[in-house]
């Protein structure tokens, strides 16, 4: 099959297609595919190849029973041969498959369609491979029904457009299927412009659902859904959407395994639901890392996200490991008896902060928990209508902070063999509040205090063990020692976080970064702000800002910065005297963009300026390497999925 021109062809060379040809040797291809169907009844390990160019289809390619096993094969030179059904109307495909079974479509380009690619009526064992399926109005590839079961959807690239306003190219799915048993690999599911819905989407798909090493970003809903009742999740990376993974095992027959992915930048990284295995995961820069009502998280890893973990309806965290968050590190929340066990977390603003679990039964045993700025472990309304709040064998460590807090309605908490450690004036190892003493107990602890703090607080402060046992009885068998930890600060001699992601933030009450900043201390690890005057309590409209530091830039060549404010801005990248000369952007006139030409890849020195001139600040800045797509600028960046691309993650700010 061939179109009137012979630009990239790989087969057709010199000929022309032409539907009253034979189309059964390179010499006479034929025009269509559909011609081609009309012509034949073709039988398993038929090809059909279609050389390179646009096809503009009045009709659907309908493939049938009587076909079934056929392949439709594209270029693979470089070149492309583009089919174009030019019609997002109900019923309208590019490829409709009915009860076909064994069909493969291979290095084709698919789109303006309803559904590109449409499967029904047990057309099973289907394989979509090397494609590009862009710009449908529903879905790239739909499958529609359980009996089109087996399909294989590998090497694929799905996009929509989300700007267009018509809802005719958004492709609101990537791919969307019903169908039993798919493998789905290697693909990529994202929007352009902005986002849009789903990027792949299993719904039911059975026992035998392989998902591997696909990139899903820039998806306004979900990158990456599965439910299923049997599952092989790992490799897959998830960046940029509303939620990265939401992944349901709806059956405890054969728990399904989600291990080895990654969340990054998302609103929620991972959503986790069922009784599947869900272990070895990792999230890092999203506002949750991991939502997990009802379901056991084994062995994740969250950090620098504003939420690290939050576990409710009977879920429990295990044997993990959660640091550097930016508000709480492990959230307990409403429903079922959950547990948080044998973990290290460390470097948040709290450790643990269980809440408003009121009828059921919480465990907290064998964590290791330091080096917070705000307490250790917070219990608030714990328990506070029955059950039993359970702090066993806990190691918590706290310079500045309290070890444990109590507040609210909590009630029936028990206290045995921690070592609870506190320091800093004003602060407890154990601080209960008025209205938190309600079946308390404790003993066989360890409770420690340093630096002024004090052993606790029971409607007044506490400042030796003998006083908090004689006057309230608790702690009869407990010390109040130092625990001698072998070696506090590890081999590297290092406690606790360090990472250096992002650039340096400073603030100037003028609008010419001139003098003494006046707010200083943050670090930002993206710069995408909206703020309706005073941004960080400076001045309105008569503020400027800087964010500084240095750039990872991973290869030689060009790379796009695209810059957004309300007022004036500059961008400095290597030189830090002269700013890239910057242009607008057509469609968004308070954007401008600035090119950066790297010899070779390495660090250099960055520095992006902002003046608040405007009722609305909204300092934003992205980028796109010489490779990559454009995206937000943030502290660090997975661009590929699978184990080599986990692997390759790096810093890309760091001040």
């Amino acid at each position: 099959m061939d179109d009137a021109f012979d630009a990239g062809d790989q087969w057709t060379l010199t000929a022309t297609g032409n539907n009253a040809n034979s189309g059964t040797t390179p010499a006479d291809p034929m025009a269509s595919v559909a011609a081609v169907f009309s012509a034949y009844d073709l039988n398993p390990g038929d090809t059909i190849y279609v050389d390179a160019g646009t096809y503009d289809l009045p009709t659907n390619i309908v493939i049938r029973v009587e076909d079934e096993g056929v392949r439709i094969q594209g270029p693979d030179n470089g070149s492309e041969a583009l089919l174009d059904r030019n019609n997002t109307g109900a019923g309208q495909y590019v490829f409709e498959l009915t009860n076909a079974d064994a069909v493969t479509l291979s290095h084709l380009a698919v789109t303006g369609a309803l559904d590109g690619i449409n499967l029904a009526n047990g057309s099973s064992l289907f394989t979509l491979e090397h494609a590009r399926v862009f710009e449908n109005a529903s879905s790239g590839l739909a499958i529609v029904d359980a009996a089109s079961s087996g399909a294989v959807i590998r090497d694929n690239v799905f996009y929509g457009d989300a700007s267009d306003t018509t809802g005719n190219r958004d492709q609101n799915f990537g791919v969307f299927t019903r169908g039993l048993d798919p493998t789905v690999v290697r693909n990529q599911a994202y929007h352009i412009k902005g986002r849009d819905e789903h990027g792949i989407y299993l719904e039911n798909t059975g026992t035998n659902v392989v998902v591997q090493d696909n990139l899903v970003y820039d998806n306004s809903t979900t990158g990456l859904t599965v439910i299923a009742q049997d599952f092989e999740i790992s490799g897959n990376v998830a960046r940029d959407n509303t939620r990265g993974f939401y992944v349901q095992d709806t059956t405890a027959a054969d728990p399904g395994q989600a291990h080895d992915n990654l969340a990054w930048a998302n609103a929620t990284g991972f959503e986790l639901r069922g009784p599947g295995e869900y272990f070895a995961n990792e999230a890092h820069d999203n506002t949750t890392g991991f939502y997990g009502p009802g379901a056991v998280l084994r062995g994740v890893e969250s950090w620098r996200n504003t939420t690290g973990v939050v576990v409710d309806s009977g879920g429990s965290l295990r044997d993990s490991r959660v640091y550097g968050n930016f508000g709480t590190g492990v959230y307990v929340g409403y429903g079922g008896e959950s547990a948080v066990t044998g973990n290290v977390i460390y470097d948040n603003v709290t450790g643990i902060y269980v809440q408003n679990n009121y009828y059921w039964s919480t465990t907290l045993a064998n964590n290791l928990i330091y080096d917070h700025s705000a307490r250790g472990i917070l219990l608030e309304n714990a328990s506070a209508g029955g059950g039993v709040m359970s702090l066993t064998n806990n190691t918590v460590r706290e310079a500045a902070a309290d070890a444990v807090q109590l507040t609210g309605g909590t009630r029936n908490v028990q206290l045995k063999n921690n070592i609870l450690w506190a320091g800093g004036a004003g602060h407890y190892a154990l601080n209960v509040a008025d209205t938190a003493q309600i079946g308390f107990a404790s003993d066989y602890n360890d409770l420690y205090f340093t630096d002024g703090a004090q052993l606790g607080f029971w409607q007044q402060q506490f400042g030796t063990l003998a006083d908090w046992r004689y006057e309230l009885g608790f702690d009869q068998h407990s010390l109040a020692a130092d625990p001698w930890f072998v070696a506090e600060a590890g081999p590297d001699g290092v406690r606790g976080l360090q990472e250096f992601g992002g650039l340096r933030f400073e603030g100037f009450p003028n609008q010419t970064w001139s003098g003494a900043p006046t707010v200083t201390g943050i670090v930002d690890r993206v710069v995408d702000f909206v703020d309706y005057g005073g941004f960080r309590g400076l001045p309105y409209d008569g503020s400027s800002f800087r964010w500084s530091g240095e750039i990872y830039l991973p290869q030689a060549g060009d790379y796009t910065f695209y810059l957004r404010a309300d007022g004036p801005q500059q961008l400095y990248v290597n030189d830090l005297v002269t700013p890239l000369p910057t242009v607008p952007i057509v469609d968004f006139t308070a954007e401008r963009r600035a090119m950066y030409t790297a010899a070779a890849p390495g660090w250099v020195p960055f520095q992006f300026q902002v003046v608040d001139d405007s009722y609305i600040t909204a300092p934003r800045l992205e980028w796109a390497t010489p490779d990559g797509p454009r995206r937000l600028l943030r502290a660090q960046e997975t661009t590929a999925a699978g184990p080599a691309g986990v692997a390759a993650s790096h810093l890309v700010l760091r001040y």
